[in-house]
């Protein structure tokens, strides 16, 4: 008991700032100002694979643990950009979209803010699906210079609500 009472006295000042420190970041984090998703630039047009998820959504739960593994896998590679958008976070962007259930997946081959070409996903809620789908949209002729090529890739249809069972 000594020992605790000697290493308390040596070291109070140090975990005082230290539990402080933790106190301030958790307050900044719940707050918003330290959040978890960067801002989205709205003059960004670079290919975009985004999710569009609510916290309070199962289905976007099950899902998570896969997105963050695609996520960490593909942003930033060949100039893509891989995020999510939390359905409390960008209302405007989600009504841009249409987006009315979730999770969401969407390609967005001229920026999250361009719904020119963009391309609905619905494959499995999975990495394996979800690294199918950049392999067949994402790829280098899609979002080259190239304007022909991505008038082909906008196909019909949504997933909006789809409550298909994750595999």
């Amino acid at each position: 008991m000594t020992d605790l009472c000697k290493f308390i006295k040596n070291y109070s000042c140090k975990i005082i700032i230290f539990l402080c420190t933790c106190i301030i970041l958790m307050s900044l984090y719940n707050s918003g100002i330290l959040s978890e998703s960067f801002e989205i630039n709205k003059n960004d047009t670079s290919p975009s694979i985004v999710l569009f998820h609510a916290d309070w959504c199962g289905h976007c739960k099950t899902l998570m643990p896969d997105w963050l593994n695609f996520e960490k896998d593909y942003h930033g590679k060949s100039g893509l950009n891989v995020f999510k958008v939390e359905s409390e976070e960008d209302k405007s962007l989600m009504k841009l979209h249409g987006v009315n259930g979730y999770p969401t997946i969407k390609y967005c081959p001229n920026g999250v803010h361009d719904t020119t070409g963009v391309v609905d996903y619905s494959g499995a809620r999975n990495l394996a699906g979800l690294s199918e789908f950049h392999d067949e949209y994402a790829t280098v002729e899609h979002f080259g210079d190239d304007e022909s090529d991505s008038d082909s890739d906008d196909v019909g249809g949504t997933i909006l609500g789809d409550s298909r069972a994750y595999g």
